[in-house]
């Protein structure tokens, strides 16, 4: 589910790319980012219990991560939307689409860590 939602937010942000040629095409991928996005942190948190045990210093953490977007890229959206050299408006879409491969990286990484602290424990065991 994590990875279709992934892939859904990708597909719409790379379709913001092509707004400045085709206008009709800003809601079909405002449509797309709200349905990728809308179950992307309870699917996350559900895919984070079955690897520890959620108590309230993990819920802190993971809310605090999760919200460290909504605090960066407003900030950095704000300081280039100002600079028509790096995009002026298009700038905004340009920080999605890199939030976007960011968020596979991420993703990526601790698939791969949890592999490997679930492929631990069951040796220690």
């Amino acid at each position: 589910m994590i990875i279709i939602n992934l892939m859904v937010t990708t597909i719409a942000y790379v379709m913001l790319l092509l707004v400045k040629d085709l206008p009709g095409i800003l809601w079909v991928s405002a449509a797309l980012a709200g349905i990728g996005m809308a179950t992307t942190f309870a699917t996350t948190l559900l895919w984070i219990s079955e690897s520890i045990a959620v108590t309230g210093r993990v819920s802190a953490v993971v809310i605090a991560s999760g919200s460290f977007g909504s605090i960066v890229q407003p900030q950095v959206v704000g300081q280039l939307f100002e600079v028509s050299e790096v995009g002026g408006p298009m700038s905004m879409v340009y920080v999605l689409v890199t939030a976007a491969f960011v968020h596979i990286a991420l993703f990526t990484s601790m698939l791969v860590f949890a592999a490997r602290c679930v492929g631990y424990s069951e040796k220690k065991s």
